[in-house]
């Protein structure tokens, strides 16, 4: 097992698999069984199951794997949230890193910089991490 292969630990398999829809999500047989929110991400919108909100405790040991700089003010370029804080690339894949912000913002935990125009301008804070 590699050291991101670990449960708990930031990868693209552990961010994907609160944003995906299960097997047994998708047997719900109506809508109200089955409710989603939308999460202006970064890059794009986000369609996360409602219930992953009750899963803030994972969320946050996921955001504390970025890098230190996205918890101080101002935060970081969105492209650098493709690596770990210990240096380690997690994921190679744009929505990945933008699926794992809109978790945040979803939950409460990471904001995005925005222009005059409300644009996001790249930069993500994580603040108010659980």
């Amino acid at each position: 097992m590699m050291a991101g292969d670990a449960p708990g630990c930031l990868s693209t398999e552990q961010v994907m698999k609160l944003v995906y829809l299960t097997t047994a999500d998708l047997a719900a047989s109506t809508v109200e069984e089955f409710p989603t929110v939308t999460v202006a991400g970064i890059a794009t919108y986000v369609f996360l199951r409602a219930k992953v909100i009750e899963h803030k405790a994972e969320i946050a040991n996921l955001l504390r794997q970025l890098p230190e700089p996205f918890s101080q003010p101002g935060g970081w370029p969105l492209s650098v949230a493709a690596y770990a804080r210990d240096g380690r690339k997690w994921t190679s894949l744009e929505m990945a890193v933008d699926a794992l912000f809109a978790l945040g913002i979803a939950s409460g935990q990471a904001s995005v910089m925005r222009d005059l125009d409300g644009k996001p301008v790249g930069a993500v804070i994580l603040d108010r991490i659980q």
